[in-house]
Order: C-alpha cells, then sequence, then structure tokens
C-alpha cells in the first residue's frame, strides 16, 4: 500500500484535534464542578432576632483524592461588599466525606447587630487547598409563614366606672397563626370622646398581661404560634379622669405585622362621684321646678284671689279707724256697727277663706284640693253690700253727728248717743235698707233732729290709738311683683341654658358638663334631646304665658 501523506493529514489532523480539545477543555469542566455551594443557601434566625448561633455546610464536589484525604484545616469568611448591617462570623468544627469525589465542612456561623425584619444576600469565601472561590448565600430574620391574627376584641361597649380613681382592665385576646408574635404593642389609639372631642391616647392607654394593669411591658409581648393562653387587657391607667362617650380603633403592631391591626372599642366613662353629682343636681332641679313652677304659681294665684279681699278688708279697717277716732264719750254708742266691723275683718282673712276652700292654700297640695271660685265671688258681693251700707252709716250718719259736737252751739253727748243709736238700728233691719234708704232715713229724720238739741258743747276726745293691722293690698302688690322676677328669672336662667346646650354642648355623654346640666333640665320637664330643644323650651316647662307683640 502506498502512504499518502495529504490523505493521512487530511483524516487525521482533525481528530488530533479533537483530541486536542477535549484534554484542553477537562480542567475547566472539573474547575467548574469544584466550586464550593452552601448545602443550605439560606441562613434563617428567629423572626426579628439581632444575634444567633447557627451551624452551616459547605460542599465542594469533583475532588481528588489527595484533597479528600487532605488534613488541611479550611476557611470560610464573609465578603459581602458593600458591607450590609450586621456581622457573620465563621469558624471551622469538622469535616466529612460524602462520597468519593465530595466533601462536606461544617462551620459555626456567629450573627451579630442584625437589625429586625432583614433579609440579606451575601457572599462568602471558601479557602481549602488549591480551592479558592466565593458562594452565595441569604441571611435572614423575617418570619417564614404570613403572620395573620385573630382578634377577639373586647366587649362593646366597654363601661368603666368606679368610687375612686382605679386602673380599668377589659381582656382582648389575639391569636397568631402559623408565625409568632414579637413585640406585640398598641401603635396608636384614636378613641375620641364624642361631645368634648378629648382623646384616650397611648399616655393613659396600656396593653397589659394582667387583669390589674400591673404587667405592662413598654416594650411589647411576644406570643407564640396558635397562642391559646391567658387573655391580654387593654388597660386605662388611674391618673385618666375623663367621662363621656369614647369610640375609635386602637392599632396594634409587631415587628411581623408592621401594617398594624385596628381593634374598635365603644367605652363609656364614668365614676360614682360623677353620678352622685348628677342626682343632685337632678334633685335641685325638682326642687327649683317645685318652688317656681308649683308653689310660686299657687301663691300668685292666692294673692290674686286675696287681691278683691284686701281691698274690701281695707275698706272695713277705714270704718273701724273712723270709729276708734271718734271722742271717749261716744265709743261703743254704735255696737251693732262696732260688732258687723269685727265680723267683717274676721271674714276678710285667709285663715276664713282658706278652710272654705275660697281661696288656695298656702302650702300646695300634691292632691289638687278644690277652689270654689263662685263661693269666693258670691261671698264678696255680700259683704260688699254690708259695707256699703256701713259706709254710708258711719261717714254719712255717725261721723255728722259728733262733729256737731265741735260747733259753739252743740247738742248735747245724750243727744248725739241718742242719734248714733238711732243710725246703729238701721243695719239691723231685716230686710237691710239699701243704700238710698239709710242714707234718706239718715239726712231727712237722724241728723235734723238732732241739730234742734243744740247746746254748748265741750271739746273734741283724742286720738284713737293705731290698730295693728294684718297684710295690706301694698304687700301682697310687692309679693306678687317679688315672685314674678322669681320666676322670670329662672325662666331667663333656664332659656339660657337652653341656649348652651343648642349652641355649645350639642351632643351627650354622662360626666360631661351637658350631662349636669341635662340634670337640671330633667327636674324641670324640659327635653333632653338637643333636636327638642328651642328658645321656648323653659318658658313653656314654667307654665308662663308669653304675649307676642
Amino acid at each position: 500500500m502506498k502512504f499518502n501523506t495529504w490523505s493521512a493529514l487530511a483524516h487525521g489532523l482533525p481528530l488530533a484535534l479533537l483530541v486536542i480539545s477535549c484534554v484542553a477543555g477537562t480542567p475547566f469542566s472539573l474547575g467548574a464542578d469544584r466550586k464550593p455551594l452552601f448545602v443550605d443557601p439560606v441562613i434563617r434566625l428567629s423572626p426579628n432576632a439581632g444575634s444567633n448561633l447557627v451551624v452551616v455546610k459547605i460542599k465542594v464536589e469533583v475532588l481528588s483524592s489527595q484533597e479528600l484525604q487532605s488534613t488541611t484545616v479550611s476557611k470560610l469568611a464573609d465578603e459581602t461588599n458593600p458591607p450590609a448591617p450586621g456581622r457573620v462570623t465563621f469558624q471551622f468544627v469538622r469535616s466529612e466525606n460524602d462520597d468519593k469525589t465530595a466533601r462536606v465542612w461544617y462551620f459555626n456561623a456567629w450573627i451579630e447587630g442584625l437589625p429586625p425584619s432583614q433579609t440579606q444576600k451575601r457572599l462568602a469565601r471558601f479557602q481549602f487547598d488549591s480551592i479558592n472561590d466565593t458562594a452565595e448565600y441569604t441571611l435572614s430574620n423575617q418570619a417564614s409563614a404570613a403572620s395573620n391574627w385573630t382578634v377577639l376584641p373586647p366587649p362593646d361597649p366597654w363601661v368603666m366606672t368606679s368610687w375612686l380613681p382605679s386602673t380599668q382592665c377589659i381582656s382582648v385576646s389575639v391569636i397568631p397563626g402559623d408565625a409568632p408574635t414579637t413585640n406585640l404593642r398598641i401603635q396608636q389609639s384614636s378613641l375620641i370622646e364624642q361631645s368634648t372631642k378629648r382623646a384616650l391616647g397611648l399616655d393613659h392607654l396600656k396593653l397589659c398581661r394582667d387583669a390589674n394593669g400591673s404587667d405592662c411591658q413598654s416594650g411589647g409581648f411576644d406570643l407564640a404560634p396558635h397562642y391559646a393562653g391567658p387573655p391580654l387587657y387593654f388597660c386605662v391607667d388611674d391618673s385618666f379622669h375623663g367621662h363621656g362617650n369614647y369610640r375609635g380603633t386602637v392599632s396594634l403592631s409587631a415587628l411581623e405585622k408592621p401594617e398594624t391591626q385596628a381593634v374598635t372599642l365603644n367605652i363609656y366613662s364614668s365614676s360614682a362621684g360623677a353620678k352622685t353629682f348628677g342626682f343632685l343636681l337632678i334633685l335641685v332641679g325638682v326642687v327649683a321646678a317645685w318652688v317656681t313652677k308649683v308653689f310660686a304659681s299657687n301663691r300668685l294665684t292666692r294673692d290674686q284671689e286675696l287681691l278683691p279681699v284686701t281691698l274690701l278688708r281695707r275698706r272695713v279697717e277705714a270704718l273701724q279707724s273712723d270709729l276708734t277716732a271718734l271722742p271717749v264719750a261716744f265709743r261703743g254708742a254704735t255696737p251693732g256697727i262696732d260688732g258687723d266691723i269685727t265680723r267683717l275683718l274676721q271674714d276678710l282673712t285667709p285663715e276664713n277663706l282658706e278652710p272654705q276652700h275660697f281661696i288656695h292654700p298656702a302650702s300646695p297640695s300634691p292632691f289638687g284640693t278644690p277652689v270654689d271660685s263662685a263661693g269666693l265671688k258670691s261671698f264678696l258681693a255680700e259683704r260688699d253690700t254690708k259695707v256699703n251700707l256701713l259706709t254710708v252709716l258711719v261717714e254719712e250718719g255717725v261721723k255728722p253727728a259728733v262733729r256737731m259736737t265741735t260747733r259753739p252751739a252743740r247738742p248735747t253727748d245724750n243727744d248725739v248717743i241718742t242719734a248714733l243709736g238711732r243710725i246703729d238700728v238701721l243695719r239691723g233691719q231685716n230686710p237691710l235698707p239699701s243704700e238710698a234708704q239709710a242714707r234718706a232715713t239718715i239726712t231727712q229724720q237722724i241728723l235734723p233732729d238732732l241739730a234742734h238739741t243744740v247746746l254748748v258743747a265741750a271739746g273734741a276726745a283724742p286720738a284713737a290709738p293705731p290698730v295693728v293691722k294684718p297684710v295690706s293690698f301694698d304687700r301682697l302688690q310687692v309679693e306678687i311683683s317679688d315672685l314674678n322676677v322669681l320666676v322670670w328669672g329662672v325662666a331667663s336662667l333656664l332659656t339660657a341654658l337652653v341656649g348652651l346646650v343648642v349652641l355649645i354642648l350639642n351632643n351627650p355623654g354622662f360626666g360631661i358638663p351637658v350631662d349636669y346640666i341635662y340634670c337640671i333640665f330633667w327636674g324641670f320637664g324640659i327635653p333632653t334631646a338637643v333636636q327638642q330643644l328651642t328658645a321656648n323650651s323653659a318658658v313653656s316647662a314654667l307654665g308662663i304665658s308669653v304675649s307676642k307683640s
């Protein structure tokens, strides 16, 4: 066979190049398989833990038998660039062969100063014999599962009341999901009193472990996944003295749940002292209402009824005064007239009229004692007729007869006494003479007969001592005026308070100022709903009629 050089080159050269490429490529393939890797590329700490000690493993494959038997101590160091928050330090522990070509190294990893809720991509350099390469890993202290909570809110409403200032607490249950809850705390409070707009903030509202409010950690509480232990407590400390209805939400947060979870609260805050004071105000309102609506109204009506009685009594007292002013010699010469005047003065007194139910009693009865107004009218008409007759007898008979004794030529005292006796007889006739008849008898018969017996007179009698008078007309007028001022003053004050409620304190809540005002309104029967209040509510409650111009 003839050797063909060109043929050999043509067929052998590609084969040679293939062998060379395979041989040359082997080291690169081996080097790629010898790259160090973390067996678990994620170093996971407890949620939000800042430091911990964990064991990590580095694995390298495609090692030679000499490298598998080597006793060289390997090194592992963090080379994250730029440096991330926190520090990681590795320390060799031991190594072992995983199979005929792979080996695993164990290192302690010390983590320090890691901020909460971190997930960092890091780089570590591994050195062993001829191997000097980096491996990527992840450092995390975030929760590995979704942080879902179940919150069992407190009862609605939460009523806080006590005799003395004390911490008030109510239970709330927080049940974490698959992840724990770390540093559970109150992030924000939006509780606002509905009338005064006063806030109940975190300076008074705490999250506590016990119902006494003694274990309230400022750093929050840690709860295990699916926590089913004792509940936590919302507590309002004893330095809070706000009254009213506080509504809003309290936002809870934890490191695993920074977006917070809202809990709705409806708080009614009061105290036994405020309620006692409110009850006293109700009593004050009831008493004031009784004085103005019952007592004053009764007294005004009574005084109005006594006005005509007083006017008639004033006329009788004037007649009595005229008779008392007569000379001593003639006093008692008209016993019938004197007796009628005494009886009239007794009849025209409240003590006589009240038992007959002619006027309202001085102290109003809760049972509504009836008043005989028609009877009083008839009673006064009869006495008025009698007084009119007595006025004619005294003014036109007795006084002119006595004045005759002051003349130089005067009748004797006996003649005057006889004339006065004849005048006195007229008031006892049955039926009684009319005023005209009595006047005619006096002027046409008695006085002319007395004038025919004229003698020189002696002096006049001394003036009679003053008579103590009962309540007068002027005094009644003053009393009516004073009572009117009282009633209108109370009405004005209440009208002002109604305006205060309508314009300013238009949202109720016990313990706030509007509650105390409503307590006064209660006694007067004024509506305690803001929508029903008007400027005339107090006047209407007092039963006062206001004329419209």
